[in-house]
């Protein structure tokens, strides 16, 4: 734990904010010697609030930061478990469309998120597009805790196609399941397709089929759907 804690404006401003006690000088001690005044603190609050709404470095840090003095911060961040790393999965494929390989961010709380902006539970329910952001945050911490204590990981699945998995959970015997993330039972449908056509361009040759998908969602029903896909609800994940 941090020896002091220095608290700026926008921590001071929300009462009982727990997010208060890791804002620490040792994400001050991040270099801006290339910068001085556009690294000061409001940039440092700028690149913590970025990487909250936006969860990944390059997305949030780009505009108003240098790149080795971004990932300076973003290092710091790390070291103080603020932020853990969702690394990009690499499977063999079908097609030649490049995977991206960038890694997401992730809050280790996602309550921090909403600590920091001060955003309220209701206020929340008016931004569909961030609670979604948040509450698949809080899907792949539950999910990593799960795995890891297993020996597995869980990464993320994107390509310039557009297929995509939000979390991939693979073991060292190369067993693996992918996921998809979504607040409501509407969404399931839209998930299953997403999840189908990521699967299908997997080559089974040379990477093994899924022992399973699934979608999680915030308040859905525990049921396996007519092609053979899970869904659950996030409190499912419980020991």
């Amino acid at each position: 734990m941090p020896r002091t804690v220095h608290t700026h404006r926008f921590l001071g401003s929300r009462r009982g904010c727990y997010a208060a006690f890791w804002y620490p000088p040792d994400l001050q001690g991040a270099p801006a010697a290339d910068d001085p005044v556009r690294a000061g603190p409001g940039y440092r609050e700028g690149l913590v609030g970025g990487t909250v709404r936006r969860r990944g470095a390059a997305a949030c840090t780009t505009q108003v930061l240098s790149a080795d003095i971004a990932a300076n911060y973003v290092n710091a961040l790390r070291r103080l478990f603020i932020v853990e790393e969702q690394p990009a999965w690499a499977p063999h494929l079908r097609s030649r469309y490049a995977v991206r390989t960038s890694s997401k961010l992730h809050f280790v709380d996602p309550a921090l998120a909403a600590a920091i902006t001060g955003t309220s539970a209701e206020r929340l329910m008016q931004d569909l597009d961030t609670a979604g952001l948040w509450f698949e945050s809080q899907v792949v911490q539950h999910l990593r805790t799960f795995a890891e204590l297993r020996g597995g990981r869980v990464y993320h699945y994107r390509d310039k196609s557009g297929k995509e998995a939000d979390a991939v959970v693979e073991f060292d015997d190369g067993h693996w399941a992918a996921f998809e993330v979504k607040l409501g039972q509407r969404q399931i449908a839209k998930a299953q397709d997403s999840l189908a056509a990521f699967v299908a361009d997997i080559d089974t040759r040379r990477t093994p089929a899924p022992v399973f998908t699934a979608v999680v969602t915030a308040d859905g029903p525990t049921m396996k759907l007519s092609d053979g896909v899970l869904t659950f609800p996030l409190r499912a994940l419980c020991p």
